[in-house]
């Protein structure tokens, strides 16, 4: 038996050593924590084992909200007025496009509804890290590369959305004691989506009477986390989204507050590296590779589905919003890698459906299966087509 402060120890060292490798071979930082975790995880070491991931659920609590809260302070409605509408139509269609296409193929194939909405939503998100990496790397500049930096700083937000609803909707599907009715189906998601987000909304205006009060830098830090601890502690006792209500926290304080967010962004940086290796190393240690036989069939479907949705989608949110050509012809090959936020989903469904039990505990297993054997791929593909995007439209300065 590993105790739980020398396992921490160890995950944090191996976590930093990888990290310096991984940079020297241009690979996202978030991929190798995901290897350290699978290779320390049920699958091989089993040092991680889902005892100990549940002895850590904290660290995953304190990431997840740290996560939606950076989201939030990302959407300034006055930066997004500037980016124009053609970003905030496509990355809406080519999350939404994702999770018709994945929810609908899915149940198509596998007749399981509650299944099919997860993954839906869980499709929807995009990883900003590997894109921005390649964009980072070649120095690239253009019409192209400003849309597709707006896009992944939204993408997340209407992934958030979209997850709300989609659980709402599969756990009225899943309540065996449960007939359909219009409340259940469409009123009761619309609660909950709104208590989530006048929790994250009461809060944030709390937070800005009493910014004010805060000079020193430390004292900021153990203020804003506060705040993030204090919603998502609300949301579990009232069960309302914690992902939903810190972002609205976080977006909350970035357009009413005149307290300088940066300063706020800035601490949270500081702070927030070793909750992220921590956060991804245990997410990765999740994979069963064991069960990937099972989920095979499904990961393909959602793979090609999800790949599908998210260049189409793109597509046609360009030419319904009269983007130049150039846009609409290469904007969906830079939004392909997944990891991050879709990980803090799949890690969510978790808690979200553990009341129904065996079955609340299959969806989470298949989801985060499916996603971390999937992420393999989309990881390795992604960043070169998003290369390949910006050399087409001649974007490259390097």
């Amino acid at each position: 038996m590993t105790n739980n402060i020398l396992l921490l120890g160890v995950v944090l060292i191996i976590g930093l050593a990888v990290s310096k490798t991984i940079k020297q071979i241009k690979l996202p930082i978030v991929t190798g924590y995901m290897i350290i975790g699978i290779i320390l995880g049920i699958s091989f070491c089993n040092i991680i084992s889902v005892n100990k991931q549940l002895d850590f659920q904290i660290i995953n609590d304190i990431a997840l909200g740290i996560i939606a809260f950076s989201i939030g302070l990302e959407l300034n409605f006055f930066n997004l007025r500037k980016v124009g509408k053609s970003i905030l139509v496509i990355a809406f269609f080519e999350s939404f496009v994702a999770f018709v296409l994945v929810a609908s193929f899915v149940y198509l194939f596998f007749h399981k509804l509650y299944l099919a909405l997860i993954l839906g939503a869980v499709s929807s998100a995009t990883a900003p890290a590997a894109t921005v990496m390649v964009l980072q790397e070649y120095k690239a500049k253009g019409i192209l590369t400003s849309t597709i930096l707006g896009i992944v700083a939204l993408d997340d937000s209407f992934a958030l959305i979209i997850y709300s609803f989609a659980a709402s909707i599969a756990k009225v599907q899943l309540d065996a004691a449960a007939t359909f009715s219009v409340f259940a189906a469409f009123v009761k998601p619309l609660i909950e989506i709104s208590g989530s987000l006048l929790i994250g909304a009461v809060i944030g205006w709390l937070y800005i009477y009493f910014l004010k009060k805060i000079k020193a830098e430390t004292e900021l830090l153990i203020f804003v986390l506060g705040g993030i601890a204090l919603c998502s502690g609300v949301c579990l006792v009232t069960h309302y989204s914690a992902l939903l209500a810190n972002m609205t926290f976080g977006a909350v304080i970035t357009n009413f507050s005149k307290f300088n967010d940066k300063r706020i962004t800035r601490e949270i940086e500081r702070f927030s590296p070793p909750i992220y290796l921590l956060f991804f190393i245990f997410a990765g240690a999740r994979l069963n590779i064991s069960a990937i036989s099972k989920v095979g069939a499904i990961s393909l479907v959602y793979f090609i589905m999800r790949i599908i949705g998210k260049v189409s989608g793109a597509y046609f949110g360009a030419r319904i919003s009269k983007a130049p050509e150039v846009i609409s012809k290469y904007v969906g090959l830079g939004l392909l890698p997944q990891i991050g936020v879709a990980i803090a989903l799949a890690i969510i469904v978790g808690r979200d459906f553990h009341q129904y039990g065996a079955i609340g505990t299959e969806l989470s297993s298949v989801v985060i299966n499916i996603l971390l054997f999937t992420t393999i791929f989309t990881e390795i593909i992604g960043p070169y087509c998003t290369k390949y995007a910006i050399k087409k439209a001649g974007e490259i300065t390097v």
